[in-house]
């Protein structure tokens, strides 16, 4: 899900939108594999603890999934 802020002078408006197809893991599993490095500096760059937790997991398992 992804949420949607909007502030104006008179209103604050919050909006969540499904997004079934963002996959972080996925897109964060393919870029590890295609790019480490850049796969690292991306996660690192996320606020939320969630998503940078998420994507570095994703990193890890692509990692761990090529040395087998």
């Amino acid at each position: 899900m992804v949420t949607q802020t909007i502030n104006s002078k008179n209103e604050i408006s919050v909006l969540p939108q499904d997004v079934p197809d963002f996959d972080i893991a996925e897109i964060f599993s393919v870029l590890a594999n295609e790019d480490y490095e850049g796969a690292v500096q991306l996660a690192r760059g996320f606020q939320g603890e969630a998503p940078r937790t998420n994507a570095t997991i994703a990193i890890a398992r692509s990692v761990l999934n090529q040395k087998r």
